[in-house]
C-alpha cells in the first residue's frame, strides 16, 4: 500500500487505517521505500478530447473540468502534444465528455498507438453507435463502459435521458472483439446498491465476458459525502446477503481493490477509501486516498493539464506552449507536474501485497 510517510505520526490518520483493517502496528515497524520519479506511476497519459456529452448524470467529476473549459484544442494540437510527449508515458486513454463525439477520435487514437507503440483505452457510455471503434479493433484494448444501471426509471432519473436500445447493440458486437471489456458502475444509493440492480449488472457481465467493477463516488459536497458512505455500506451489506466472499487486493503503488466473488461470477469495488491520508491528499472533500492524482495526467481540451480532477493547486496552462509548438516548454510542464505529487510518499511493502488474502 502506499500511503505519506508522516501520516504513521499522525493520530487522526491511524484512526482511519484502523478502521480500514490495515495492521497500522505493522506499518509502524517497516521501512518507507520512497517511490522513484521514474516510476511507471505517474505514466498515463489521459486525453480529454471533448467537454461535450449526451448525458447529464448528477456525479460526474468531469475529469477535472470546470464550467468554463472550452474546446478550444483543435485536433491538430492534441495531436502535437501526444508526439511530443509520447517518450514521457506507458499508455494512453481517451475519455470525455463522451468522447464518442469527437469526430477525430480515431485519428487521435492511431496516432497514440504509433507514438507510444501500445493500443488505446477508452471510456465512454456506449450509447453512440460504436461502429468505427469496432471496425478499427487494432487501435483499443480495453473498453471502459460507463453503465450504472439497467432499470430503465433509474437510468433515466440518473443520467437524464431513456436508456437507449443502441447500448445493448454495442455491447453485443464488441462481445465478439479481443476487447478487455470493463463496465463500471458508481456506487450510488437509491440507484444500483440494491439487490436487483446488483445483480442485473453482474448477470449482464456473465452473459458477455465483461469485468463487472463498482467506483465510490468522488465527492465534491458533505451530502456526496453522505451519499458515498451510504453508498459502500448498502453494496457491502447486498454483498454479503448474495452469498458473494470478499478478499482483499493490494496492487503495488495503488488503491486497495475487494473483489468479491460467488461461484464463477466476479464484481470488483474499486474501494479507493480505504487507505485515507488527510495531510497529504485534501483534494477530495473525502479526503480518500485514491492515487489518482499519481496515475494519471490529464490533458483538458483547453490546454490545461492536471492531475487530480479536484485540486487546484497542481493544473498548468499549456495551451499556448501547443499552439505555439513550444516542444521544450511543454516537456518541462509535463515533467513538473508528474514530480509536484511525489513527495512525500512512500510505498509500504505489506504481507501479502500483490496477492488476494481473505477478509
Amino acid at each position: 500500500m502506499m500511503i505519506s510517510y508522516r501520516q504513521l505520526k499522525n493520530h487522526q490518520a491511524s484512526q482511519s487505517l484502523a478502521q480500514s483493517n490495515i495492521n497500522f502496528k505493522a506499518l509502524q515497524n517497516l521501512e518507507p521505500e520512497p517511490i522513484p520519479v521514474d516510476s511507471s506511476l505517474d505514466r498515463i497519459l489521459r486525453i480529454v478530447v471533448t467537454t461535450e456529452c449526451n448525458r447529464s448524470c448528477f456525479y460526474c467529476h468531469r475529469e477535472g473540468m470546470t464550467p468554463t473549459t472550452k474546446n478550444i484544442l483543435t485536433t491538430t494540437d492534441i495531436i502535437f502534444f501526444v508526439k511530443t510527449v509520447a517518450e514521457l508515458f506507458d499508455g494512453v486513454s481517451i475519455v470525455g465528455g463522451e468522447p464518442l463525439l469527437q469526430r477525430d477520435l480515431l485519428q487521435i487514437a492511431e496516432v497514440a498507438v504509433l507514438s507510444m507503440g501500445c493500443p488505446v483505452h477508452l471510456t465512454t457510455n456506449a450509447s453512440i453507435s460504436m461502429s468505427n471503434i469496432i471496425s478499427n479493433a487494432n487501435l483499443f484494448n480495453r473498453i471502459n463502459i460507463s453503465l450504472n444501471v439497467l432499470g430503465p426509471n433509474r437510468y433515466q432519473r440518473l443520467c437524464g435521458t431513456p436508456l437507449p436500445s443502441i447500448v445493448y447493440e454495442n455491447t453485443s458486437r464488441l462481445v465478439q472483439l479481443p476487447y478487455d471489456i470493463h463496465v463500471n458502475a458508481v456506487a450510488i444509493p437509491g440507484y444500483n446498491t440494491n439487490e436487483e440492480e446488483i445483480l442485473a449488472l453482474s448477470s449482464f457481465c456473465d452473459r458477455h465476458g465483461f469485468r463487472m467493477e463498482f467506483l465510490h463516488l468522488m465527492p465534491r459536497s458533505q451530502n456526496e459525502v453522505r451519499l458515498l458512505t451510504a453508498g459502500l455500506g448498502q453494496f457491502r451489506s447486498v454483498m454479503k446477503k448474495l452469498g458473494f466472499t470478499a478478499s482483499i487486493r493490494h496492487r503495488p503503488y495503488s488503491h486497495l481493490n475487494t473483489l468479491y466473488r460467488y461461484k464463477e461470477r466476479e464484481i470488483v469495488l474499486r474501494d479507493y477509501g480505504q487507505v485515507i491520508d488527510p495531510q497529504r491528499c485534501s483534494n477530495c472533500i473525502a479526503q480518500t486516498f485514491c492515487t489518482e492524482g499519481l496515475s494519471h495526467i490529464r490533458l483538458l481540451p483547453d490546454g490545461f493539464i492536471i492531475a487530480c480532477r479536484y485540486g487546484r493547486r497542481f493544473r498548468i496552462n499549456l495551451f499556448a506552449h501547443i499552439r505555439r509548438r513550444r516542444v521544450k516548454a511543454i516537456l518541462a510542464g509535463v515533467k513538473n507536474l508528474q514530480r509536484s505529487f511525489r513527495e512525500p510518499l512512500f510505498w509500504y511493502q505489506l504481507p501479502g501485497d500483490g496477492k488476494s488474502e481473505d477478509v
